[in-house]
């Protein structure tokens, strides 16, 4: 099968063609510079070392000894945003337009309205494959999920059970492999089933970023595959009231969603507090030719930030949230025997499927709750050291339902039903004294309890953790040469015991531990261009649902079984990244990502040709199984500006992703394709701005998914299809404090399709046509 086809073929070409001529062609556009000196607002000393970048265009320097900086080939009458970051405190300022030279002074205590927020207390470094959500994406696609909002990013997809329940893939990677960070804080949950969607509001973050590649040194074991960075919007820094309300809604599924934030800054602004709320309701999605029966959604978030200045050295900041939702199963998953699940996946229509609209979330279903609460310091004892420690308190509820043939009180009982406690401890010391380099390190403890008080698909077991780490990074100014290194250690024990759970009978201790590497350089080609190499060792401990999961996972409706004999996983990620963004603004962009990540004794789950009988019924079975993997791959987009205020964007996303055969295990084959792997996507489209308004209408191209294993699947892989998109977007200025509109159609042809990563594509197709309207204002 050829590997590209029509427009998707067009789409590849203009990727290639645009990265190797791009640069050439616009490289001397623009030739001035803007230079100056950064100095203490209290002493007027001058700042060095201090780290200053140009926001959205990618361009970064440091100060030199004498606090000078220095861009060079910007556009003349242009205004720059300058962010400054000296000893871990931030500060951002708009330079002159027009103005060459541009001396900026440091406050005292500054704050910057946008930040890479640090994870697990250690913070980003450019020498990682970074992409930012568009504002403009992220305004239409909040409302959804959280997968919906990153899956636009080149090497994103989204693992679906169903309409509405959807977790992010990175690279081909889900679940335990990816670290899902929110406020600081790792997302502690039972992410490990295909259909547990993250426990996030979106809404409770401004800015969404998504690391690429091996981290296990910055995140633990829980990063093989990349990190999703959740931002909050800074507090407020000015005394007095302010916030936002935002509303929304959706024709398919008539869903609705109202968000809002409230803050405040006390009078001597020695303390600041928000409160923020969200909530969702939606019914049941429609395809283009029927409803999905029993497919509706609800959530609700609230959450609590607070910070408080003892003073000048120490900062306290404090954090709570609760967030609750509930999905509907679609009812068709769920058949009678086993003949009528094999009928069914070879039909166009869901069986037994009640075509018409309903508000209600009946059996089968899942209601989740999700408890997170935070207490942070941070001292700085002198100009060079800073101390940070972050407690964090998890509680997980989730509750799975079935459909049942009981009455009365019975019937209100989930079949499944599990509470995960987790409690963590980040202690980090930072030193900036030498040089040109930036020294850091510190430990972590982490203690969890998980208690599976109704089913036994998985056991009880309490679990504890210590990890170790160190890391450094050079830089020197006006050297284009940036370069890191960083060693982790984790060790990891869980008690497993099924005491009151169920008939099984396992009580036992496993334990895991190993190290974690990575190496970084980053290059600098010129002030719009940059070349950066990342490579890394991470590795992952098998857990406890793969090692003794046995029974119905309700929520996926599947058989699945784990195998006691899995060690841990072993992954070493290369990752080579080219970004290009032109000075002048609406013009060129180009982020092209290569990566390979070899994976010894890689686990996956492995979707048989057959069906299990139990008592609950019969369910398509899966088994967890363990081989040498290698996952390769190319991530691309590109901004073309083709007329005033109108640009072409194009995005790429290609994985090959293979197992190693046993010897003899099929006959003249050395290789199998990985299951549940994302097909090829491209997507492509135009893009209008015009001061405060964007319109953007993109087309969707996924490749039918022809490199399945060779044991084959109940349905052969869906078809390729194209979908189509629009999302604009008006601010109507007032002052400070703006009126955002927005507009969004999704599948705005009302194609006809099913995705591969769907485990429900078994059963029905894809939602149809959905329009969606918003309004946010500020205040």
């Amino acid at each position: 099968m050829p590997l590209l086809k029509g427009m998707a073929f067009s789409a590849w070409l203009l990727v290639v063609f645009t990265t190797v001529f791009a640069p050439l062609s616009y490289a001397q556009i623009c030739q001035s510079r803007l230079e100056g000196i950064v100095k203490a607002i209290d002493s007027e000393q001058p700042l060095a070392y201090a780290d200053i970048s140009i926001r959205g265009y990618g361009l970064r320097t440091r100060t030199d000894e004498k606090g000078q900086y220095q861009f060079k080939d910007l556009c003349p009458n242009v205004s720059y945003l300058l962010e400054i970051n000296y000893l871990n405190r931030k500060y951002s300022t708009q330079s002159i337009a027009g103005e060459m030279h541009f001396d900026i002074q440091f406050p005292a205590d500054p704050t910057l309205s946008e930040v890479v927020v640090s994870a697990r207390s250690t913070p980003l470094v450019n020498t990682e494959s970074v992409a930012v959500v568009d504002q403009l994406e992220m305004a239409s696609k909040q409302a959804v999920s959280l997968a919906e909002v990153v899956r636009q990013i080149p090497g994103v997809s989204v693992l679906q059970t169903g309409a509405n329940i959807g977790k992010p893939v990175i690279q081909g990677l889900h679940s335990n492999r990816i670290a899902i960070v929110n406020n600081d804080i790792v997302l502690e949950s039972q992410q490990w089933g295909s259909e547990h969607a993250p426990e996030i509001d979106p809404f409770s973050a401004s800015k969404i970023s998504v690391v690429k590649g091996a981290l296990g040194v910055k995140y633990g074991v829980g990063a093989m595959g990349g990190a999703i960075v959740l931002e909050p919007e800074p507090l407020r820094t000015k005394t007095g009231w302010g916030g936002w309300a935002a509303l929304g809604g959706f024709s398919n599924g008539w869903a609705g969603v109202a968000a809002s934030a409230v803050d405040y800054r006390s009078k001597n602004e020695q303390w600041a507090a928000r409160l923020q709320t969200t909530a969702k309701r939606g019914g049941n999605m429609r395809t283009p030719d029927y409803w999905l029966y029993n497919s509706g959604h609800s959530a609700f978030n609230i959450a609590a930030l607070g910070e408080w200045k003892q003073n000048a050295k120490i900062k306290h900041e404090f954090g709570f949230s609760r967030y609750e939702q509930k999905f509907a199963v679609l009812r068709a998953s769920h058949l009678g025997n086993a003949d009528q699940i094999l009928q069914a996946s070879q039909l166009d229509t869901p069986m037994n499927n009640i075509d018409r609209f309903s508000w209600s979330i009946g059996r089968p279903y899942q209601a989740i709750e999700h408890y997170t609460a935070k207490y942070k310091v941070n001292f700085r004892s002198s100009d060079f050291w800073r101390f940070t420690s972050i407690f964090s308190h998890q509680f997980n509820h989730r509750r799975e339902y079935d459909v049942v043939r009981k009455t009365g009180a019975a019937a209100d009982k989930a079949q499944v039903a599990f509470r995960l406690w987790t409690n963590t401890l980040d202690l980090q010391a930072v030193y900036l004294g030498q040089k040109y380099w930036r020294s850091e390190g510190g430990i972590q403890l982490n203690q969890s309890t998980n208690y599976v008080n109704r089913g036994a698909f998985i056991p009880n077991y309490y679990g504890y953790g210590i990890s170790a780490w160190a890391h450094e990074r050079w830089h020197k100014h006006n050297i284009p040469w940036e370069w890191e290194l960083g060693m982790r250690y984790d060790g990891r024990a869980s008690r497993v015991f099924t005491e009151g759970n169920g008939n099984r009978d396992i009580n036992k201790t496993v334990r895991f531990g190993n190290m974690s590497g990575t190496t970084g350089l980053h290059y600098n080609v010129n002030q719009r261009a940059t070349i950066t190499l990342h490579s890394g060792y991470a590795w992952r401990p098998p857990s406890v649902y793969e090692l003794f999961a046995k029974g119905v996972h309700h929520g996926s409706g599947t058989y699945e079984e784990g195998d006691t004999a899995l060690v841990s996983e072993k992954a070493w990620n290369t990752n080579l990244s080219f970004h290009y963004a032109s000075a002048k603004a609406n013009s060129w962009q180009i982020d092209v990502s290569v990566y390979r990540n070899q994976i010894r004794d890689f686990i996956y789950l492995d979707p048989q040709n057959t069906v299990r009988i139990t008592v609950r019924g019969p369910f398509p079975a899966y088994y967890y199984k363990q081989a040498d993997a290698v996952l390769q791959g190319i991530d691309a987009q590109v901004v073309v500006p083709i007329l005033k205020n109108w640009s072409l964007e194009t995005r790429a996303s290609i994985i090959r992703a293979n197992r190693q055969l046993q010897p003899g295990e099929i006959a003249g084959k050395t290789t199998d394709p990985l299951p549940l792997m994302p097909s090829d996507r491209y997507q492509y489209g135009l893009k209008w701005t015009q001061n405060t308004s964007t319109i953007r209408c993109m087309a969707n191209t996924v490749q039918r998914q022809w490199r399945i294993p060779n044991a084959g699947l109940l349905k052969d892989a869906p078809k390729a299809f194209t979908t189509f998109s629009l999302d604009a977007s008006h601010q109507i200025n007032r002052g400070k404090k703006p009126l955002e509109i927005g507009i969004s159609i999704q599948n705005l042809t009302n194609t006809r399709y099913r995705e591969y990563l769907n485990f429900f594509r078994f059963y029905a197709d894809e939602p149809g046509v959905n329009i969606g309207v918003r309004i946010k204002k500020i205040f």
